[in-house]
């Protein structure tokens, strides 16, 4: 298992950030997500071909050595992590759905 486990809440939060996603048919292209292993790190929302990780944020989550260090090594191998509050994708998913769009836009 990768040094992330993700708890129920987590998942529940993961799943309504796909499901937001797949319900655009212009977001075609950010809706290929996947759960994939990086390294040792266990991602549950990455898009892989624009190196693209997606995370809800957890309060606790991004504040610890580990968080650092994990962030760092996907960096390094050129993945962008983008992180929502989980009150914006839950309130706010149109900002969600823009902001993926606004970081991809390279790619189109």
């Amino acid at each position: 298992m990768g040094k992330y486990n993700v708890n129920r809440n987590q998942k529940k939060d993961i799943e309504k950030l796909k499901s937001i996603l797949e319900s655009r048919a212009d977001a075609s292209e950010i809706i290929k997500l996947e759960d994939v292993f990086i390294g040792p790190y266990k991602l549950e929302c990455v898009n892989p071909v624009h190196k693209l990780v997606l995370e809800i944020e957890n309060k606790s989550k991004h504040s610890s050595e580990k968080a650092f260090k994990r962030d760092n090594f996907l960096a390094g191998l050129g993945y962008k992590i983008l992180r929502f509050r989980k009150q914006t994708l839950y309130q706010h998913p149109d900002e969600v759905i823009r902001i993926i769009e606004e970081s991809m836009e390279g790619y189109k």
